[in-house]
């Protein structure tokens, strides 16, 4: 059962954000609130603290997947640390670069929305 509108708290705004931070999508907010879509978008339209602290979120959440899709298309080196047994000295650290080769979908995909 939804809780009523008239249950907003001033709280909410900052909530938000941090969810939509973690990927939340509007159906998401809607059940952690307690509430429906419907007042969940009535929300947005009558408190804009509450709708510029979610798309502040939901802008940093699509900030770190396209960072992301780009690094996966274009390919990326990185360095890793692995603990090699090296007998009677116990372990060693060594250091290994690696890579990652680009990904073709990534790659279709990033054009497909940027050079249409």
């Amino acid at each position: 059962m939804s809780r009523p509108e008239s249950i907003y708290h001033e709280i909410f705004a900052d909530q938000v954000e941090k969810l939509c931070k973690r990927g939340m999508v509007d159906t998401d907010l809607a059940d952690f609130f307690n509430i429906s879509v419907r007042t969940l978008n009535r929300w947005k339209h009558k408190y804009p603290e509450f709708w510029q602290s979610m798309r502040r979120g939901k802008l940093i959440a699509d900030s770190k997947v396209a960072a992301a899709l780009y690094k996966s298309g274009i390919g990326d080196v990185y360095i890793e640390e692995e603990k090699i047994v090296q007998g009677k000295n116990g372990y060693e650290i060594v250091t290994i670069k690696k890579q990652v080769p680009p990904n073709v979908t990534a790659q279709k995909f990033w054009l497909t929305n940027r050079q249409p």
